[in-house]
């Protein structure tokens, strides 16, 4: 299936057959209906003809920015795996079902050099362990995408209120995660003041 050109709506029919083929319930259904026809409403505005994983990108892309999934409250993460699940299905003929597959975190550009300078300054002069570094990828790569997607492409231009709005933005209902999260950004501004890569600390 994954050569084949499909219009959103062939691929939203054949779709619903078979995840009534595989006994979903109707309001399972119902529910993915509902958020691809999101997408159908987008590609119409855009007048693209056929679905493929380049349009899932640039559709969620133009709702989300450039996302961390674990970021994300349960009514996006509900629109990203409906949307994902067409580009899964289309590709493989299914919809896999359990845990998201995660992407690989990427840093690009001056700040991703930055991030990954930091972290490895990190990693090199404290031994920490495995566990502790994918700690610091994780929480950092979901403020680099937040930096992306409110325009801050050099992280020596960051304000005060772009932090601020990071930490508005985190899920307050899980305070472990905040805590950890808060804990490493604090570290890593610090490394840049200390650095002479901010001018304030």
């Amino acid at each position: 299936m994954e050569n084949q050109k499909q219009t959103i709506d062939n691929l939203m029919n054949v779709m619903v057959d078979y995840m009534r083929d595989i006994h979903r319930c109707e309001k399972t259904i119902f529910r993915y209906h509902r958020q691809w026809q999101k997408v159908k409403n987008f590609m119409l505005s855009n007048k693209i003809e056929y679905y493929d994983s380049d349009v899932e990108k640039t559709f969620l892309t133009s709702l989300l920015g450039e996302f961390d999934y674990n970021q994300l409250n349960l009514k996006e993460k509900e629109l990203v795996n409906a949307i994902e699940s067409l580009s899964e299905f289309q590709k493989s003929g299914r919809i896999l079902m359990g845990q998201r597959k995660h992407q690989k975190r990427i840093f690009k550009g001056d700040s991703g050099r930055i991030i990954n300078e930091f972290i490895a300054h990190r990693e090199d002069t404290l031994k920490l362990s495995n566990l502790t570094i994918q700690n610091y990828v994780i929480y950092l790569y979901s403020f680099y995408c937040h930096m992306n997607c409110t325009g801050v492409k050099d992280i020596t231009e960051i304000k005060v209120s772009d932090i601020l709005s990071y930490i508005e933005k985190m899920n307050h209902d899980a305070l472990a995660k905040m805590h950890v999260s808060l804990n490493v950004l604090r570290i890593f501004f610090r490394y840049l003041y200390e650095y002479s890569i901010l001018s304030v600390d």
